[in-house]
Order: structure tokens, then sequence, then C-alpha cells
């Protein structure tokens, strides 16, 4: 039985993919050259903000010599302007549901994110669902780091510690601890025939475990 619920935030409880990647080229917009120069960096470079940015500002210089950009600065206007639009953000359908229905039911919730922490406590407080979580896990931690926290702090077996996400690195570190995994949203790096699940599945399957969601 499922006893821990381990969920990644952006494109699982929130809507916020599309704001996140919106707000990089919104930061470069008065930079000559700078949305060309930001494709390039998501297409090439992966990372955290401050990897996506530091990545910018080289190239960036190299091709604007006229003006010099600061990478801390462009990670602040970042943060500024995505922390508000994720705050206000639409809900994934049914997140609260399952979040309230899950903490009625005894589970212990925990969110781990790629989010730089206190951006994300941030982001969860204004949203009202602090009091909903255990604990919240953001970068620097890496996810598997995270997990592993986790699942040290609450001391339950693997398989009953579940993870809930839509990326790559949330299917990575449940693997790695063997963990379930349950992919929902764009469910990136989703196998064949492999299910794909919304959040009100989610919710009957694990408080109503005489009618199961089959996997």
């Amino acid at each position: 039985m499922i006893a821990t619920v381990v969920f990644d935030f952006d494109g699982t409880l929130v809507d916020s993919n599309a704001i996140k990647r919106k707000g990089f080229f919104a930061v470069v917009a008065n930079h000559t050259g700078g949305d060309a120069t930001m494709q390039r960096v998501l297409h090439e470079v992966g990372g955290d903000r401050r990897a996506i940015f530091d990545a910018y500002v080289a190239l960036q210089t190299a091709a604007e010599s006229s003006q010099a950009h600061d990478a801390g600065k462009l990670v602040i206007e970042y943060s500024t302007y995505v922390d508000a639009a994720v705050a206000a953000a639409a809900e994934m359908p049914g997140a609260t549901a399952l979040l309230e229905g899950l903490r009625r039911h005894g589970k212990h919730l925990y969110v781990s994110s790629a989010t730089p922490v206190a951006s994300l406590k941030s982001i969860v407080e204004r949203r009202g669902w602090s009091h909903l979580f255990d604990a919240i896990f953001g970068s620097p931690n890496s996810k598997h780091s995270s997990l592993t926290e986790i699942r040290a702090a609450t001391a339950v077996p693997s398989s009953a510690l579940a993870v809930v996400g839509d990326g790559v690195d949330d299917r990575e570190s449940a693997a790695a601890l063997g963990c379930p995994f349950f992919p929902v949203g764009e469910a990136r790096g989703k196998r064949p025939h492999e299910r794909v699940f919304t959040l009100p599945e989610l919710l009957e399957l694990w408080v109503q475990p005489m009618q199961p969601v089959k996997p």
C-alpha cells in the first residue's frame, strides 16, 4: 500500500511548463539577438536556470560585444517573473482535490522539484498548499538526492513510496530507488503502451483500494 507520495511540481500539480519556458524569452526580449540565442541555449543546454543563463551570457556576450550581461541578474529577473506567474497559474485538473484527499486518508506528501527551493516554497505558500505537504525539496538538491532523503525520513519501504511526475528525471529517480512511478501530464520519456494517469485517477487508486485503476 502506498503510504508516501512525492510529487513533481511544474506540469504535475500546476500547469506551468509553458510559463517557465516563456520566462526565458521574456527576460532577454530587449537584447539584440536575444531570442535566437535563447532558442539555441534551450535546445543545446540542459540544467537549471543558472546553467541556462550562464550559457546564454557566454554566447550573447561573444555576439553582442557592445553590451555585457550578468547571469546572476538575469536569474533574479527570471525568478521574479516566473514565481509570480506560476503562483497564479491554473492547477492541473484535480490537483487540490488529490492533495486534500490523500491528506485526509493519512498519506504523507512531499514536493520534489528542480525549481530553487526558496522560490518553490514561496510559490507553494502563495497557492495555499503549504499545509498539505510534510516537506518541500528543490534545487540545489537533485531529484535523486531529495527522494533518498525522503525515504530515509519516512522509513517506509520503496514499494510504499510513490513518485508522481511528468519528467524523465522523476522517472529516473524512482527507478534508482525502486519506487513505483506514476507518469502524468506530458509524461516525457513515456514507454510504449505505458499508462499515463490523471490526478483524479490517482486519488481513486490510492484511497479506494477495492476499486483500483488498472495501470
